[in-house]
């Protein structure tokens, strides 16, 4: 994992502009993204939320604000330190750590469990679902994305630092410690075309085209991305 460490420590200073400020489409696919978790992790006063390749604090810092304690892993150093300019001193308790080896926590420890934007960069990524399903709590829930295989992002699969994944890969290790309660799928457009929207590509053109593909195509069929929703029982 040291060569995607220091990938993010070089580029926390600009991550959260380049991957959520850089367009209207940008933000719209953290939105879509920020609706599927929260709906899953309403992170009542009190509860514990984990959050794995915490990055910036993006959804961190939304579980904080509702009074969640916070924990918080990356194997960036760089994306720490811009967490914890986000959260404030104290907010959470975050530190270095490999998602693909086990979790330095007890078991059973946290109400809710979260790995957005992340797991593609894992290679040993039965070994976080594993741990994820471990320091959960008895009805805690995991919140799972993953880049989709059966996608046309697998197209620049080639020139990029991580992998895609079968859902049904997925969805059967998950099996073996969670029950899914819900999916939800990303967009099915490139990402490019989000990174351009309102720069001479209306973001209401991508919207319509992706409600066109949605009508036309079985629920989540090539989309980019699939959100997973599991529960510990």
């Amino acid at each position: 994992m040291d060569s995607i460490a220091q990938f993010f420590d070089r580029f926390s200073p600009c991550y959260d502009t380049s991957a959520f400020q850089q367009s209207r489409g940008t933000q719209y696919l953290s939105e879509l993204e920020v609706a599927f978790v929260m709906r899953h992790c309403p992170a009542a006063k009190g509860e514990r939320v984990l959050d794995m390749g915490i990055g910036t604090g993006r959804l961190a810092s939304l579980c904080a604000e509702r009074g969640a304690v916070v924990d918080g892993i990356d194997v960036s150093e760089g994306m720490l330190a811009r967490a914890r300019q986000r959260l404030g001193e104290g907010a959470a308790q975050l530190q270095v750590a490999d998602i693909g080896q086990a979790l330095p926590y007890p078991d059973e420890t946290f109400d809710y469990v979260l790995c957005i934007r992340v797991l593609k960069y894992v290679p040993q990524w039965e070994v976080t679902l594993g741990e994820a399903a471990r320091v959960l709590k008895k009805v805690g829930i995991f919140i799972l994305e993953l880049g989709n295989a059966r996608s046309v992002a697998r197209l620049a699969l080639g020139r990029a630092n991580y992998s895609l994944f079968h859902v049904g890969d997925v969805e059967r290790a998950l099996g073996r410690d969670l029950t899914i309660v819900d999916r939800g799928a990303g967009t099915r457009l490139p990402f490019p075309l989000y990174r351009r929207a309102d720069r001479g590509l209306p973001l209401g053109v991508l919207v319509s085209l992706e409600r066109l593909m949605s009508w036309a195509l079985p629920a989540g069929t090539f989309a980019r991305n699939v959100l997973i929703a599991a529960r510990k029982e």
